[in-house]
């Protein structure tokens, strides 16, 4: 082969791997069109981990919507389930600053600006979305949780059982010890455990753990150790009506046995109240609003006549309302397993 041979054989090869390369980056860079209902999902993703939680229900709604255009059933079950992530992770906090401002000054008469600053700054349950600060919607009645002598001055009750165990304590208590004495620490695990076989196949678990909350009977509580952490969307709360932490397990993630468990620990108090003269105790009112709340049917209760005469048979002949009330007390807790 001569030289002008070998040089032109040397060029081809050279312009056919400029070529090759020319068609590897053409490759590359050409992208494949990203379906409008998937960027609105992977939209609410990223909104999400932001934190922007009402921006992210925002577009999965719209995924949702797109997916079901498109009879796409199992994304668009995908994306109603990012709803329902988003929205029940702000859908407690409804209250701004100046809402929450509010109403503290409702709920709390005489209340000052810096108590409310002080509450709100360091100790009200908090959440922030779209880098705005979002506070619990009983952000009022939690400050009167944990200032109970607040309780006690208000004029206007509200129906709530916890409001009446506390104005069962007499404001004439000797040395103002109050009602909770002899306190007990206590420390254990919770555990929750489903056996692999009682999983399903498919899916996202959806599992709210109940934890201790503090109460002025119940103090200093922690929870520590939270298992499958990756999985927790909401939480752990330990403060408000109930405690819990919300988790979301996909079914596909779990091998084996699904456990989740959580190391607790609180302060419990004894509740002595001062004691009662049943002699000082007059009739029901029955056509009282507080009355009516109390004895009525509701989502947990229902009053039955087998309870109605459950109850008859308890107080027997008594008629005095305390000791009625007493009998039926010590029925229950010495009857009925916890």
């Amino acid at each position: 082969m001569t030289h002008r041979a070998i040089t032109a054989l040397l060029m081809a090869s050279v312009l056919l791997l400029i070529a090759a390369a020319g068609c590897i980056a053409t490759t590359e860079e050409k992208n494949e069109p990203v379906a409008p209902a998937d960027e609105a999902y992977a939209r609410g993703l990223a909104e999400y981990e932001a934190g922007n939680y009402r921006t992210a229900e925002e577009r999965f709604t719209e995924a949702y919507e797109l997916y079901t255009g498109a009879g796409d059933a199992d994304k668009a079950l995908t994306a109603r389930n990012a709803i329902f992530r988003a929205n029940r992770t702000y859908l407690e906090y409804l209250f701004d600053r100046s809402a929450a401002e509010a109403a503290l000054r409702e709920r709390v008469p005489g209340i000052t600006d810096a108590a409310i600053a002080e509450w709100l700054d360091t100790r009200a349950q908090t959440i922030v979305s779209e880098n705005e600060t979002l506070y619990f919607y009983d952000v009022a009645m939690n400050y009167l949780y944990a200032h109970p002598e607040k309780m006690q001055e208000l004029k206007a009750r509200p129906l709530d059982f916890d409001y009446v165990g506390r104005y069962a304590w007499a404001e004439d208590r000797p040395n103002g010890t109050g009602p909770h004495v002899n306190p007990v620490c206590y420390a254990g695990v919770e555990r929750l455990e489903i056996a692999h076989e009682a999983l399903p196949s498919a899916g996202i678990l959806k599992i709210w753990l109940p934890l201790p909350v503090e109460t002025d009977a119940q103090r200093n509580v922690t929870v520590t150790n939270l298992s499958c952490p990756d999985y927790i969307v909401a939480g752990p709360f330990t403060t408000g009506a109930i405690g819990y932490v919300y988790y979301e397990v996909p079914a596909g993630a779990v091998n084996g046995d699904l456990v989740l468990t959580a190391d607790i620990a609180f302060t419990s108090y004894e509740q002595i109240f001062e004691d009662i003269d049943p002699a000082k105790v007059g009739e029901y009112n029955t056509s009282d609003p507080e009355y009516l709340l109390y004895t009525k049917s509701e989502r947990n209760i229902e009053i039955t006549d087998a309870i109605r005469e459950k109850a008859r048979e308890i107080v027997g002949n008594e008629t005095n309302p305390h000791l009625q009330a007493q009998m039926i007390y010590y029925h229950i807790i010495e009857t009925y397993p916890y």
